[in-house]
């Protein structure tokens, strides 16, 4: 290739000018091809190129966006977190068409706009009625009421499946789900899984939790580190159930906590495919769960109704 830049000018111009492009978007000038003349170099993978790419695109975003944005950008990027991208081979690995359609404008950084604008308020609704208070741009609202319990009931089917997934020959004992106290030394704490696992009783608890926070100086701390808001909430129920429980987090963008990596990597299966295949499928099922229902609260919070979700308004930023 160098013999034929030498002999062809415009050829070597263009290499030249697209060398000149790549270490400008922050690819390293020794993992682009032909870019050092003469000398030894193992060829470069297209994909190490492209990882520099998103790599510097992602610090230039950081760089210039709000501190909740920021936040948001480190919890779409956790292991597992676009899972829901993929191609369904399971039944709970899908997301029906309109709840996918705004889960995608959420991992965009966008949001679903009211259908009755100009009024910007919560439109769940509960026993007690509409719960009308206002959404705020960041979506920290729509991410925590509780009115109709849209949160809860997110929280059990990720209850559900995680005991369900447990059950299906990974563990010897009964997996059960109940609301109960690990101790008499934690009276009013409440777990949701509980199995035996090698004559040792586990108790996991479970936890969505929003990367969103009207708190400054939590907002700050989530937009400085990945994953802070999964980590405060392991610590808090570690604290709260005197180290007897295993949090299982998963931020509501998809994120998952230290301690829930861990749970599906230990009780994965080992199959002729390999554990890391088991896995892998474990957090497309959990991304689907966590992000079809987290756009279901979005659309209902904003005025949607199922039966006109195909036509809620999305912007993407």
């Amino acid at each position: 290739m160098q013999a034929l830049r030498t002999v062809d000018a415009r050829l070597d111009l263009e290499f030249t000018q697209a060398i000149g492009s790549l270490e400008g978007m922050g690819v390293p000038t020794a993992k682009i091809p032909f870019a050092n003349a003469g000398a030894a170099q193992a060829p470069a993978k297209q994909k190490i190129m492209i990882e520099y790419i998103y790599a510097g695109e992602r610090k230039a975003l950081l760089e210039q966006a709000s501190n909740i944005a920021k936040a948001k950008l480190r919890s779409v990027a956790g292991q597992g977190s676009s899972s829901f991208l993929l191609m369904p081979t399971q039944p709970d690995q899908h997301v029906e068409d309109d709840l996918f359609r705004a889960a995608v404008a959420r991992r965009l950084g966008g949001t679903v706009q009211v259908k009755e604008a100009p009024a910007m308020l919560c439109s769940l609704v509960s026993r007690q009625g509409r719960c009308g208070q206002a959404l705020d741009p960041e979506g920290i609202h729509l991410n925590q009421c509780k009115c109709g319990g849209h949160v809860s009931r997110r929280h059990d089917r990720v209850v559900r499946w995680l005991a369900a997934w447990l059950q299906d020959g990974r563990v010897d004992s009964d997996v059960l789900v109940e609301q109960v106290a690990p101790s008499d030394a934690c009276p009013d704490g409440r777990l949701d899984l509980t199995f035996d696992d090698a004559g040792r009783r586990i108790w996991i608890d479970v936890a969505i939790v929003a990367v969103q926070s009207a708190n400054p100086a939590a907002a700050l701390a989530r937009a400085k580190k990945d994953g802070i808001a999964a980590r405060e909430a392991e610590l808090d129920k570690r604290r709260r159930y005197a180290g007897l429980a295993t949090p299982f987090v998963v931020e509501a963008l998809g994120r998952p906590g230290t301690c829930a990596r861990g749970i599906i990597g230990q009780y994965a299966k080992e199959d002729e495919s390999g554990s890391s295949a088991d896995a892998a499928a474990a957090w497309q099922s959990l991304s689907a769960i966590v992000q079809a229902d987290s756009a279901r609260t979005e659309l209902r919070a904003c005025g949607w109704n199922p039966a006109d979700w195909a036509e809620a308004a999305l912007e993407v930023l």
